[in-house]
């Protein structure tokens, strides 16, 4: 038991190191401050969660823990990077235990070190979004599947909890919901009646605000879904050039939970496709791993063990191109989340088998070269230095009524309006209002300040206002004072 602990502890290290400079807190975040602002500054409780690339928002209950953790931290966002290693701690731990409950303790712990040490995964766990939770759910998933399949019919209970909170946190979690219909199928668990009521009532309750917000608006959260196919029917239809982009996304993105590449946490999870680095050594040894993987689910399909993680898998590619190809929208790796936990374990599993100094060598160069990267980790968006500027901003402007800005090619939305709002300082309009001034405790100014504090970012290639009357730089970022 030590030995796991141990690895825990580890991971858990790493998550919190220099936390507050390496914290990924920009426009994803912000957003999310926003929407639970009029709970916390108003007691108005929201029936909506999230909004959905089909154009339908999501139950609220994900916002409902990030309003709670942010009252807990008194509205500074830290909080959530602290509460984001603190789950962790039950990531990596159900880690170790769905390995060692299907292929062994040894397999178990390999995992769990591989994951643990992950500079990918680090990064992704220092970064509160709707989907964090992947991992976590699908383990627990994993977990309440294989154990119905056993008989044990009292995990059909925290199937029905995970599900319900997956469901509402992000569609990368739907593909969990079709492996337990699919596994229910196969398998037909024998439950006992009030086990599977409660988790059928836990699951339907989730639901409720969705439908309370539907008879109150006339429908219109589900009518989002007309806007989706309205859309994307231009570009609907099968694709074989983009069955290929799919087949090649999935082992792209696993591959870099192998090794990133630059330990620039700002491209980790970035929206701009020139900043994703792939490397073809990761994606080679990506592409061996899941073949040889497929081999042995054929090969094991009638153990429950391999006939998830392959279902799984399966699965998934399927719901990706529905999504990618037929439908025709952007793929991004993060999508892939609830899969991270699952190719430690194949790694494992394939590990498993080799020559004991081989496995002992390979094991030993990936943690190595993981936490080489994390020793060289650096951010283009410290969350420290922003609050810094803002702070050095809020100095030089004074009293006087200003408006906020940025300029950026890839990080223009950088979270920078709710740092203002945490300094106790507000801008009389920013570039932000469009999004977020209905949550405002006060609606934007109609008249613009004399006053501009702009963030101008390094990769801004454009021209400048000529009359500036203070500039400093913090990290990547130049703050500019300007008057008219």
């Amino acid at each position: 038991l030590m030995i796991p602990i141990l690895i825990i502890a580890l991971g858990f290290f790493l998550r919190l190191f220099n936390l507050s400079s390496w914290f990924y807190f920009t426009h994803d975040e912000e957003t999310i401050v926003w929407r639970i602002m009029p709970l916390l500054r108003d007691n108005n409780l929201f029936l909506l969660g999230g909004v959905t690339p089909f154009h339908v928002h999501l139950g609220p209950w994900f916002y409902y823990l990030s309003a709670l953790i942010l009252k807990l931290s008194q509205f500074n966002p830290l909080g959530w990077g602290i509460a984001a290693a603190v789950f962790s701690f039950l990531t990596m731990g159900l880690m170790f235990y769905v390995g060692q409950l299907f292929f062994g303790r040894r397999v178990g712990l390999v995992a769990l070190l591989l994951y643990a040490s992950s500079f990918l995964m680090i990064a992704f766990e220092r970064h509160w979004w709707p989907l964090y939770f992947g991992p976590l759910l699908s383990l627990i998933v994993l977990i309440c599947l294989y154990q119905l399949i056993r008989g044990k019919s009292i995990f059909v209970i925290p199937l029905g909890l995970a599900l319900a909170f997956g469901f509402h946190t992000d569609p990368s979690n739907w593909g969990l919901l079709l492996l337990t219909a699919v596994t229910w199928i196969k398998f037909k668990p024998k439950i006992i009646k009030k086990h599977l009521n409660i988790a059928i009532l836990t699951f339907l309750i989730s639901f409720l605000p969705l439908i309370i917000f539907d008879i109150k608006h006339q429908g219109v959260n589900l009518a989002g879904v007309k806007q989706y196919f309205s859309e994307t029917r231009p570009h609907q239809g099968l694709s074989s050039s983009r069955f290929l982009s799919v087949l090649a996304f999935v082992p792209k993105g696993l591959s870099r939970l192998i090794y990133t590449g630059p330990p620039e946490l700002t491209s980790i999870y970035t929206y701009c496709r020139q900043l994703i680095t792939t490397y073809p050594i990761a994606l080679t040894i990506t592409f061996i791993v899941l073949i040889s993987f497929a081999v042995l689910v054929w090969r094991h399909r009638h153990e429950p063990a391999y006939w998830l993680l392959g279902s799984y898998f399966f699965l998934l590619f399927i719901g990706l191109n529905l999504y990618g190809n037929f439908f025709s929208s952007d793929l991004f790796d993060h999508y892939l989340a609830t899969l991270f936990p699952v190719f430690f374990l194949i790694i494992a599993v394939l590990l498993d088998r080799l020559f004991p100094p081989i496995r002992l060598a390979i094991i030993v160069t990936l943690v190595s070269l993981n936490l080489f990267l994390f020793s060289r980790t650096t951010t283009q968006d410290s969350f420290l230095l922003k609050r810094q500027a803002v702070a050095w901003a809020i100095e030089q402007i004074g009293d006087q009524p200003f408006a906020l800005d940025s300029l950026s090619s890839c990080f223009r939305y950088n979270g920078t309006r709710y740092l203002f709002t945490l300094a106790g300082r507000e801008p009389a309009q920013s570039f932000v209002d469009t999004n977020f001034g209905w949550l405002y405790p006060h609606p934007p100014s109609s008249q613009t300040p004399l006053a501009r504090v702009i963030f101008v970012h390094a990769d801004f290639t454009g021209s400048l206002s000529s009359n500036i009357i203070a500039s400093q730089t913090f990290g990547s970022w130049k703050v500019l004072i300007i008057t008219q």
